[in-house]
């Protein structure tokens, strides 16, 4: 994908998480627009990529420019003509890590609001909350669901190790997403990873988590309160929420 058609997906994902919020805030105005987990979910997305747009923008368009180099001599040790490049692999590598982030702390509470039990207290491992979850819920598209989430995690695993793919199990592995073939080779990078399959998987969790809050396993809860910390909960949602 060119540079200007990353940011517009960017930015058709970040306007429909914020609608997800919308929607939410108008059906289920008991639910806390700050503690709950079930609405604050949309806006924390919503933020990550606010942020990444923000810095994909300038790594693009200023860390290529000679003039903002000249402009701003206190980087001078930092100047190179990779820079931009190193830059924004730096902002995508954080929007992978920021989504899952935010992301895997809903699933785990969402399974814990469920059944306090599950997945030993929602401290199993990551697959084991989604599959059991995504079993949980009254919900469509199941297998969908769980075959973006596996990507997800394969992803998130691999940045654990430079972006190289590597298991336990010594073998290799395709993973089948939307007609691709994913193909995780050991000790090979998963040069799949470019920001065309990112924002497929962003919307993904998009319709997964809004299928997941509205299921009614979930909706029968009066509160699910969000993991949220560094005092995000005072500020998580402050570009979505409309003016009463």
């Amino acid at each position: 994908m060119q540079h200007p058609d990353i940011l517009a997906v960017l930015d058709k994902l970040q306007e429909s998480f914020k609608n997800e919020f919308i929607l939410l805030q108008k059906d289920y105005p008991d639910w806390d627009d700050k503690t709950d987990e079930r609405k604050i979910i949309f806006s924390k997305i919503f933020n990550v990529i606010s942020s990444t747009k923000i810095g994909l923008f300038f790594g693009f368009k200023y860390l290529n420019s000679p003039k903002w180099w000249e402009d701003h001599p206190v980087f001078e040790a930092d100047k190179g003509s990779y820079r931009s490049l190193e830059f924004t692999n730096y902002i995508k590598v954080s929007y992978i890590q920021s989504l899952f982030s935010v992301n895997e702390s809903a699933l785990r509470q969402f399974i814990r609001a469920i059944d306090q039990d599950a997945c030993s207290g929602g401290t199993a491992a990551f697959e084991s909350i989604y599959s059991s979850l995504i079993a949980r819920v009254n919900i469509e598209g199941k297998n969908e669901f769980k075959n973006s989430l596996d990507v997800w995690r394969e992803i998130r695993n691999a940045i654990h190790n430079n972006m190289v793919y590597n298991h336990k199990s010594g073998q290799n592995k395709i993973i089948e997403y939307k007609g691709q073939s994913l193909a995780l080779d050991i000790n090979k990078p998963l040069n799949f990873v470019q920001w065309e399959l990112l924002l497929s998987l962003t919307d993904d969790l998009r319709v997964l988590l809004a299928s997941i809050v509205r299921s009614p396993e979930l909706v029968s809860k009066s509160v699910v309160f969000s993991s949220a910390n560094f005092n995000l909960k005072d500020n998580v949602h402050e570009n979505i929420v409309e003016p009463s």
